[in-house]
């Protein structure tokens, strides 16, 4: 006697957990692949508008900037800097670290707008290459304004390189130190040609400054 064929089992209907699981994880996969090319469009822009500042400056094209500064009672977290001015940024040089592989525009001012862009010039200091402390500021993050992410990164000997008013002047790191946030004497000048950097420390806690101090020995 022929055995029956055995019709094949029908197929078990998957659960609705499963259903659930495999949805939200194409959903997180779509938001992590969104949040990726968000990222690297704001930075492609940062670079853009950065790259166009260089430029604005290198054809002798500077913005008018409107607003005014208060008082510096604190070093500048720069994530957290209010809007001082709405008008565009003036360019006032360029500044290049060769062994971190930076160059990017000095803006004048410790706005947040200029500092999305550029690193910034804090008003009544000296200016690239004149006497006095040459004092500027800029991000350390990983969107906007990445320009002194890799400032820890330097070691005393390191070359600061300035482009202000036509000329270029060569400095030279002399000592790195932290500070809070309060030491504004950081800021005071004297009759030595000094530049000094400031960011936030540690990246991403900014609970000090990072201070990287250079002394003039080219121009």
């Amino acid at each position: 006697m022929a055995k029956e064929k055995q019709l094949p089992a029908k197929k078990e209907r998957e659960k609705p957990s499963r259903r659930i699981v495999r949805v939200l994880s194409l959903i997180l996969i779509s938001a992590g692949l969104l949040l990726i090319l968000a990222v690297a469009g704001v930075k492609w822009y940062t670079n853009d508008q950065q790259n166009a500042l260089i430029r604005q400056y290198e054809t002798g094209r500077a913005a008018e900037v409107t607003g005014k500064g208060e008082k510096m009672t604190m070093l500048p977290n720069p994530d957290d800097l209010l809007q001082v001015g709405k008008g565009s940024i003036e360019v006032v040089g360029v500044l290049s670290i060769p062994a971190i592989d930076v160059r990017v525009a000095i803006g004048e001012g410790v706005d947040k707008k200029t500092l999305k862009y550029a690193v910034g010039h804090f008003k009544g200091t000296a200016l690239p290459g004149e006497a006095g402390n040459c004092c500027i500021t800029g991000h350390r993050s990983y969107a906007w304004g990445e320009f002194f992410n890799r400032l820890g990164e330097m070691a005393k000997g390191d070359e600061v390189i300035a482009q202000y008013g036509g000329d270029t002047f060569t400095y030279t790191v002399s000592d790195i130190f932290v500070v809070d946030p309060e030491d504004v004497w950081v800021l005071n000048s004297n009759d030595a040609y000094e530049m000094t950097l400031i960011t936030c420390t540690p990246i991403r806690v900014a609970t000090q400054r990072l201070i990287i101090r250079c002394d003039l020995t080219e121009k």
